[in-house]
């Protein structure tokens, strides 16, 4: 699934654990529920896609963008965000999410969980 365009669909409770999107279109698609653990999302864009209640505990998230995407409720335990873009992105309710795992994120206008203090604007552009 590689390079794959799914937007626009609905995925909800699908498993896709281990599933190579990497660089995959997954724009408005509806994942919530799925099972998305270990897999390599590097790459993806997933605009104002739904994870709410997500499993990506374990993915691979490097460089993904993950602009206005709601986490509400997703397992983000050892999930790999390095470089992933979180403009917009509501973080507030994501479960098993630390510090460590935003260091060398995007954050812009991001709503992150409470005990995270970290500045949620700290990538905004400077002309914001």
């Amino acid at each position: 699934l590689s390079n794959a365009n799914l937007s626009f669909s609905d995925l909800s409770g699908a498993n896709l654990s281990r599933a190579d999107l990497s660089n995959a279109n997954l724009i408005n698609v509806n994942l919530s529920g799925a099972n998305l653990s270990r897999t390599d999302l590097s790459f993806a864009a997933l605009y104002s896609t739904n994870l709410n209640g997500t499993n990506l505990s374990c993915a691979i998230l490097r460089g993904t963008i993950l602009f206005n995407v709601n986490l509400s409720n997703a397992d983000v335990s050892n999930a790999d965000l390095s470089g992933a873009n979180l403009g917009d992105a509501d973080l507030s309710n994501a479960r098993n999410l630390s510090r460590e795992q935003l260091d060398h994120a995007i954050l812009c206008r991001t709503k992150l969980p409470k005990g995270i203090n970290l500045n949620p604007d700290r990538d905004c552009p400077a002309s914001e």
